[in-house]
């Protein structure tokens, strides 16, 4: 098994704004169907500017394909990743996360504590202890957390031949190493592993800021204006 450690790269030009898909503000979405409250472990928070951890990593690669870890950001509750799928032959479909086969891309942590997670666990939805609803609802069962971390995948994108998956890891990880392994054996990646310091997340996540949302209406369409909170 190969390994590298430590293999980064300094990212400056990255606007983690316009390349993260669903970035979150501080608005009030009561009548938009979304929760303006979700729960940590379910994804990004809402209001909350993130710091993006200065740092990109190849994964693997081969003739085929190289996988990278681009954009990286951190908020207190947690960390946004985005894995991208580079191929010099474009492949069907949009979806570089599902194990659908040995061969498919597959993606692991292994946290400071020992825990590991590949993004592909049963959703923490399903291990409430209200999931099927066999009971009204109360007020303690917004209070639930797993008991464990979760990487799970948000959204995701493509363009003819990059292939784009965000993942988010629930809690903020301990301070420690943290490896991360790489393996797509349909495009000639081997498994491969690299240790990152958790510590440069925890750095970035105490720079995160909560943002507010000053809308203006144009002409024809509404136009915001970002701005962290004081």
């Amino acid at each position: 098994m190969a390994s590298q450690r430590d293999k980064l790269t300094a990212v400056t030009n990255l606007d983690p704004a316009s390349y993260v898909p669903g970035l979150s503000w501080a608005e009030d979405s009561a009548d938009d169907g979304v929760d303006p409250n979700p729960p940590a472990w379910s994804g990004r928070p809402r209001g909350i500017q993130p710091t993006t951890v200065p740092i990109a990593l190849v994964l693997g690669e081969s003739e085929r394909a190289a996988v990278l870890l681009t954009t990286v950001q951190a908020y207190p509750s947690g960390v946004s990743m985005i894995v991208s799928a580079h191929l010099r032959t474009p492949v069907a479909g949009d979806d570089i996360g599902e194990p659908i086969s040995d061969g498919r891309l597959q993606l692991t942590i292994e946290l400071p504590d020992g825990q590991r997670l590949t993004g592909t666990e049963p959703l923490p939805e399903y291990e409430h202890p209200n999931a099927q609803r066999l009971r009204p609802h109360q007020p303690e069962d917004d209070e639930w957390v797993p008991e464990h971390a979760v990487l799970r995948r948000l959204g995701g994108g493509r363009s003819e031949s990059v292939l784009d998956q965000e993942y988010w890891l629930w809690p903020l990880p301990m301070s420690g190493r943290l490896r991360v392994s790489c393996q797509w054996l349909e495009q000639d990646i081997s498994l491969s592993s690299h240790e990152l310091d958790a510590q440069l997340f925890r750095d970035a996540a105490a720079q995160a800021c909560p943002v507010r949302v000053e809308r203006v209406l144009g002409p024809a369409f509404g136009e915001q204006a970002i701005a962290g909170s004081p």
